[in-house]
């Protein structure tokens, strides 16, 4: 779809929801924190997957969804496993390993991860501007990688982050070349079951055997988890995806650590230091800047991923 007729970057009401979104997801890293003990971390990652997928199966089966376009399995299963299998799986274990606040560092270091591919499969704007905002933000995510003295960043838990990163990032650009002719209830209810499935046969063999503890806490968390967390805001995110351009959308993901960093400082009193504090506050400058509307930010009309 072209950019034609939007204006020069995300709408108000685009930017208020993809913010809306990023709010959402920044409390996930909180909520999986809180209730990570109850169940192995991919174990809870692909229930977390089922439980936001199956549902959105039914519904979209009642409304007569239920099948893809023809020709359009192969990159739904690539969404599947980008965005579900290794973003969630990137997310759980990185949250496990390194705690609630830098995992929304470095997991949504996507954006800066999407841009060139967006400007070079779809055509959209990647000015000087923007370049230096990546540089800006990448700057920022290469020192809160360096550590910061306490053994908050290992690297265990940073390749786990840059995992979940890498996963989302294809999957946007999955979403963007899908989502002119795939329906964004049936991409979305699919991409979470193909994807939850491996994520729960990966489970099954390497963690160890053990008993899901179902206490409220468990049972809110993944209700949360699935149904606000991923299935909402997963539809919702497909269609700004489908509608806008990446460059900008993406970067308002680079928000989440603002967020996560608030509710992991004011509910578990995590504590950073001043080098991770100032890798934050450049990683946030560097998406204000590619994210600040331009005029010459316009897709290229038509142009998708294998386009001719």
């Amino acid at each position: 779809m072209s950019a034609r007729g939007r204006g020069v970057g995300p709408p108000i009401q685009r930017m208020a929801l993809g913010l809306i979104t990023v709010l959402i997801w920044s409390a996930c890293f909180v909520v999986i924190k809180a209730s990570q003990g109850s169940a192995p971390p991919l174990l809870y990652a692909a229930l977390r997957a089922l439980v936001a997928g199956v549902p959105l199966l039914v519904v979209a089966a009642s409304k007569g969804k239920l099948r893809p376009p023809a020709g359009s399995w192969a990159w739904i299963g690539a969404l599947g496993f980008t965005n579900t299998t290794l973003g969630l799986a990137g997310m759980f274990l990185s949250v496990g390993a390194v705690g609630a606040a830098i995992p929304g560092v470095l997991a949504n270091s996507q954006a800066l991860l999407v841009a060139p591919f967006a400007a070079l499969f779809f055509g959209e704007v990647l000015s000087r501007g923007r370049v230096l905002g990546l540089l800006v933000g990448l700057s920022g995510i290469a020192v809160v990688l360096s550590g910061d003295g306490d053994g908050l960043v290992t690297v265990k838990g940073a390749a786990f982050s840059l995992m979940a990163a890498g996963g989302v990032a294809a999957g946007n650009l999955v979403m963007k070349h899908i989502g002119c002719r795939v329906d964004g209830l049936t991409a979305t209810a699919w991409q979470y079951v193909l994807g939850g499935l491996p994520l729960l046969g990966w489970a099954l063999v390497v963690e160890e055997p053990a008993e899901v503890a179902w206490t409220r806490t468990f049972v809110a968390g993944l209700l949360f988890l699935g149904v606000v967390g991923s299935a909402g805001t997963s539809w919702l995110w497909y269609h700004l995806v489908r509608d806008g351009e990446l460059i900008p959308l993406n970067a308002l993901t680079l928000f989440t650590p603002v967020f996560a960093l608030g509710l992991a400082l004011l509910i578990y009193r995590e504590r950073l230091s001043a080098p991770s504090l100032g890798g934050v506050a450049a990683t946030a400058a560097g998406v204000m800047w590619v994210s600040w509307p331009r005029a010459e930010a316009v897709e290229a009309p038509g142009r998708r991923l294998g386009a001719r």
